[in-house]
């Protein structure tokens, strides 16, 4: 087929205006009805159909999937994200499109070298979640499949596999990290997605089962992806074991064709769980052959799961792994049937019709019927009444007279009860609990009087003490009573009752070697109809609906990390905080606001789950259930993270930061130690606030934190209301609560940015409850 009817086939996702237009489907429904004024050499390759009666001369060069776009902007030194505003811009006109997720399922950008994202031209590619596009930097990444496979993944809606706590960890699948694919293909160009990824992705649903483990056992033959789809009805792809929180998934990870490049874990079967409400995943166990996993207190039933492997093949053609799941410990194991086992030789028909050319090579169970035709070649052996009663606990000492019943059990018995006192000379046969958590079995019960002679093998509970005998008693309950006779050198940090009775005696022996963790004492705030207050108290307001990154600091609590995300909702002129996340490490908490006042969480995308802690920092809640704390005090002295509701209003406030907490920190509020509001490249100072929250929109290289996705995300920016400042003279003029109403409310509030806060949500709101939100 030729000409505009190629071009109509081939872009076969537009809507067409009426029935007739010279783009109509229909009209080229006949093969080889072209329209005389078509050039009839133009190909889908070459020419794009654009539609609404007429016939667009786009020429978008389309080869095998493939084109060039020319934007009118310069991408390098472009931030990526502009660049992907004005690509997608482009793509809608030349394909004319409203948007171009209506015409394309997937679209891959491939930028060159040289854009910016997070301030860095170092990136490496990035896409939007349960979205259309993908982005990648330069031709190395572009061209890497694994990397495609990643990003693409992400816009079928797969959030990245863990292991052991540690984002991108899972190196079994294409959602882990895939960077060192690029710069050596023994680490991983062709690897597909692991079983939990699989199993929700439904690639291969023929072949998979799903057992709950309390009710069912299995017993049989798992294999690799790269089978599919010639897979016996006995074998089976994935195995799902259902649990009420999160669900286990079982694959054998055979290291063949499409999966060649999986470079952990080779042809051994892993067990990757994800929670019912996302898709994260995290490895759970990885089992070699004649090894098992079991799992405690499954789905809370005080029972354990035993996940066995009894053999593994990993033979590219035949390669399969035997799997056994059963309820109760390795010593509980029921009597299972494999699903594709063999089936034993029937017995032959009737004797044979002469004598064999030999004797047998064991002696017969008991002597012939009759004398032989002539003398055999050696004495015949003595049989022994009966074979052995079972199987010998050990090797025999030389080759048994007759073949035993069974063969020789395993030296012990059974395998050890728990783990080793110490470190063992080799690998364990399965994974351990818990990672270490540090050299000392505790830290060490307070801080040292002075300097260490050199580091210590753990953290100390808290920071070395000043060099003064004692610290002092701690900061006053009010300001002073007036003004100092001079400026201070830097902030103050907590005065002495009264002053010291003389010098100290000498200098201390030796410096300090970094500043203490409570030089600096500062509040970080966003609250209400969002207020923000940066970490120099100054503040400014954003009334835009989307989802913003307040904090964040990969290196916060030893490298454990720290996210904080809010979500903002309009309601007219105004907007406010309807939701906030925090990630600390692996634990994610997330809370909304209720009209009723009442407590709304998810811990680990569990709603109202089990509450104790954060990433191991103790989080409170208070009797009223409008209050969270996070207490940091366990590594930062004296800091803490809160959380407020009132009805549907959230506010976030960090307590005490400090520069060794939250000094490398980055988000809307600022620098820590300037309080200049930057860009993402960390140097560009933003004094547009409605441009400085669509920079801090979330992108998908931040991550995606809370349970579910709210409209607008990345590339679409942060929606405003209409007119604000008019809409809210207008409402001014009808309210029914006056400004001196909302003051004299708000007038008891301690600092004025609560204040001045406070008096613009009852204005907007018309409710002077609201003076309840601080």
């Amino acid at each position: 087929m030729t000409g505009v009817a190629a071009n109509c086939a081939f872009f076969n996702d537009f809507f067409f205006s009426a029935s007739g237009d010279i783009c109509d489907r229909d009209f080229y429904a006949t093969a080889g009805q072209v329209s005389p004024t078509v050039d009839a050499s133009k190909t889908a390759r070459t020419e794009c159909c654009i539609c609404g009666g007429t016939l667009g001369n786009y020429n978008n060069n389309v080869v095998d999937g493939v084109m060039d776009l020319e934007l009118s902007i310069n991408a390098v030194g472009s931030t990526s994200h502009d660049v992907l505003v004005a690509s997608a811009a482009e793509l809608e006109v030349r394909f004319n499109a409203n948007s171009i997720d209506q015409v394309f399922d997937n679209v891959m950008l491939c930028f060159p070298s040289g854009t910016t994202s997070g301030g860095s031209t170092n990136w490496v590619a990035y896409a939007g979640l349960n979205s259309y596009y993908s982005v990648y930097n330069g031709d190395k990444w572009c061209a890497n499949e694994v990397t495609q496979v990643h990003e693409v993944g992400h816009n079928m809606g797969l959030l990245h596999a863990w292991e052991g706590g540690v984002e991108y960890a899972d190196h079994t699948g294409a959602m882990g990290s895939t960077t060192g694919a690029a710069d050596d293909v023994a680490l991983g160009n062709r690897k597909c997605f692991n079983g939990a990824h699989s199993w929700e992705l439904g690639w291969y649903a023929a072949y998979n089962a799903e057992i709950n483990p309390l009710t069912a056992t299995f017993a049989g033959t798992l294999v690799g992806v790269d089978r599919v789809p010639n897979v016996l009805s006995c074998e089976k792809v994935v195995l799902k074991l259902t649990n009420s929180d999160k669900d286990f998934y079982v694959l054998y990870n055979h290291a063949v064709g499409a999966n060649e490049g999986t470079y952990e874990h080779i042809n051994m079967v892993t067990v990757t769980s994800m929670p019912t409400t996302t898709t994260a995943t995290n490895v759970e166990a990885t089992i070699s052959a004649g090894s098992h996993a079991t799992f405690s207190n499954w789905d809370g039933s005080g029972q354990s799961v035993t996940v066995s492997v009894t053999s593994i093949d990993a033979d590219a053609a035949t390669g399969a792994a035997e799997v056994e799941v059963w309820k109760g410990g390795i010593n509980d194991r029921p009597a299972l049937s494999p699903a594709c086992a063999v089936a034993a030789p029937p017995p032959t028909s009737g004797p044979t019709s002469g004598p064999t050319s030999a004797p047998t090579s064991v002696p017969t169970s008991g002597p012939t019927s009759g004398p032989t035709s002539g003398p055999t070649s050696g004495p015949t052996l003595a049989p022994n009444p009966s074979p052995t009663s079972g199987p010998t606990f050990g090797p025999t000492s030389g080759p048994t007279s007759g073949p035993t019943s069974g063969p020789t059990l395993a030296p012990n018995p059974t395998p050890t009860s728990g783990p080793t006192s110490g470190p063992t000379s080799g690998p364990t046969s399965g994974p351990t609990s818990g990672p270490t958590l540090a050299p000392n079995p505790t830290p060490t019960s307070g801080p040292t009087s002075g300097p260490t002679s050199g580091p210590t093998s753990g953290p100390t509970s808290g920071p070395t003490l000043a060099p003064n005998p004692t610290p002092t008693s701690g900061p006053t309950s009010g300001p002073t009573s007036g003004p100092t006779s001079g400026p201070a050198i830097g902030p103050t940090l907590a005065p002495n009752p009264a002053p010291t009775p003389g010098p100290a005696p000498g200098p201390t022996s030796a410096p300090i070697a970094s500043p203490t963790s409570t030089t600096v004492d500062r509040v970080s705030e966003v609250t209400g109809d969002p207020h923000f207050k940066t970490w120099k108290n100054e503040h400014f307001e954003f009334h835009g609906q989307c989802d913003m990154v307040m904090i964040s600091d990969k290196h916060f609590a030893n490298d454990r990390g720290i996210d904080i995300h809010i979500r903002t909702k309009i309601v007219r002129f105004w907007s406010y905080i309807q939701k906030a996340v925090i990630r600390i490490g692996n634990d994610i908490l997330e809370i909304e606001g209720l009209p009723d006042f009442s407590a709304s969480y998810w811990i680990n995308y569990e709603h109202m789950g089990e509450l104790t802690d954060l990433a191991g920092f103790p989080v409170s809640l208070n009797e009223n259930t409008d209050r969270y704390t996070i207490d940091l005090g366990s590594l930062y002295p004296g800091e803490k993270i809160q959380i407020r509701t009132f009805k549907e209003f959230v506010g976030v406030k960090v307590l005490g930061a400090s520069e060794t907490s939250f000094g490398n920190s980055v988000g809307i509020i600022g620098d820590f130690h300037t309080g200049n509001t930057y860009a993402r490249d960390g140097s560009t100072v933003m004094h547009d606030f409605t441009e400085l929250g669509n920079e801090w929109q979330v992108l998908p290289s931040d991550g995606h934190f809370f349970h579910e996705i709210s409209k607008p995300q990345f590339p679409e920016k942060c929606m405003l209301p209409e007119n604000p400042q008019g809409q809210r003279k207008r409402r001014l003029g009808e309210s029914t609560v006056s400004e001196e109403q909302a003051e004299a409310a708000c007038a008891g509030l301690e600092d004025e940015f609560s204040r001045k806060g406070c008096v613009y949500d009852i204005l907007a709101t018309q409710d002077l409850d609201m003076v309840g939100a601080y």
